[in-house]
């Protein structure tokens, strides 16, 4: 299908033949009655997952803006395979609407291009991590992949490793920042190109602050100015610095810093820092379905120091691992351990939830 007439059609006359395409038209019927909002499921990854209510009013205004960002027009074609049960995938149907975008459905699964027609071009794709690894690894999806004009990708982090073959795609790819309470994302940060960036931009009518500063270079936890979404700000948990009065750098959650002897900790950048050293160990990687090494900074308590940071793994790792690390990280970050687990609890979307595999591992 790739009309939104026809889509609209099958919604209400044809019975699905798969759950997928149950949601989808569950969905697009609802989209398209008179209420006047639609209730969504958060992901779980920080804590129980919960129902929250938007209006559509707000979700159109979230769906142009991407539009406008990303400069979509009437007539291009968006490729949906995320499950319409989440909002991602909901808004890639919104944004459809919005824009008179011709849509492409396909199953939300682990090779969402598979079996697709040679030369299909798609101006615009939202995909989760794992989705994307798993299409560079086969020849003709990755062809297709090759051919899109936009892409983005949220759900869960994109991987050191994942993202240096990112930047081989000619088309641009951008990794989202959001979450279901700000109606899918509300900033883009380009991973490939020659305006590749470490720093996020925000939509257009997004306004922010750190904490109580909105002072360049201010670090602190992210507060959210985005009067469509709520006439209140919304604060996260999400410590960034400002880098601009549009830009920022995520830094980590706040419920994931360590404070070890004194010393604040923060288990994202420390991934970052050893990212190099962990891609080193991909060939170990017994998971095909996940861009290669999966792992996460963690914390155990500690006597002396309250709690120490620990490394904690999906894969087997080297005795040496530890003196690798030891060579590109302060004293203080340097994990005094490797957890291993054969496999980490995660969020339908992929993203680990890291407080559930650390409770698993200790108990």
């Amino acid at each position: 299908m790739n009309h939104l007439e026809q889509l609209i059609d099958l919604a209400f006359g044809k019975e699905p033949e798969t759950v997928w395409q149950r949601d989808l038209f569950s969905f697009v019927r609802h989209w398209t009655d008179a209420s006047d909002f639609v209730e969504v499921r958060t992901s779980g990854s920080t804590g129980l997952p919960k129902i929250i209510k938007h209006t559509k009013t707000a979700m159109r205004e979230s769906a142009t803006k991407t539009n406008d960002f990303l400069q979509l027009k009437s007539g291009m074609t968006a490729l949906l395979c995320l499950s319409t049960r989440n909002i991602a995938g909901m808004m890639m149907v919104v944004r459809t609407f919005e824009r008179d975008l011709n849509l492409l459905t396909v199953a939300p699964d682990g090779h969402p291009l598979k079996g697709m027609a040679a030369g299909t071009v798609i101006d615009f794709c939202a995909m989760v991590p794992a989705q994307v690894y798993n299409s560079l690894q086969v020849p003709e999806e990755r062809r297709v992949l090759e051919s899109m004009r936009h892409l983005i990708i949220g759900g869960a982090p994109v991987s050191y490793a994942l993202h240096e073959q990112l930047k081989e795609l000619p088309g641009r790819v951008w990794a989202t920042f959001g979450m279901t309470e700000t109606i899918s994302h509300i900033a883009l940060r380009k991973l490939n190109g020659q305006d590749a960036s470490e720093e996020y931009t925000l939509l257009e009518g997004v306004a922010m602050e750190t904490g109580d500063s909105a002072v360049i270079g201010a670090i602190g936890n992210l507060i959210i100015h985005a009067p469509y979404l709520a006439p209140e700000a919304i604060v996260t948990n999400d410590v960034v610095e400002m880098t601009g009065p549009r830009t920022f750098r995520w830094l980590g959650r706040q419920d994931h810093v360590i404070n070890s002897g004194g010393f604040k900790i923060f288990p994202e950048m420390v991934e970052e820092k050893i990212a190099g050293v962990m891609s080193g160990l991909s060939s170990l990687a017994g998971d095909a379905d996940h861009a290669t090494q999966r792992y996460f900074i963690g914390s155990i308590p500690d006597e002396k120091l309250g709690e120490v940071p620990v490394l904690v793994v999906e894969m087997p790792t080297p005795d040496s691992l530890l003196a690798s690390l030891a060579g590109v990280l302060p004293r203080h970050e340097v994990p005094r351990e490797i957890l291993f687990v054969e496999k980490f609890i995660e969020t339908p979307t992929g993203k680990i939830i890291r407080s559930a595999t650390l409770k698993k591992l200790i108990h």
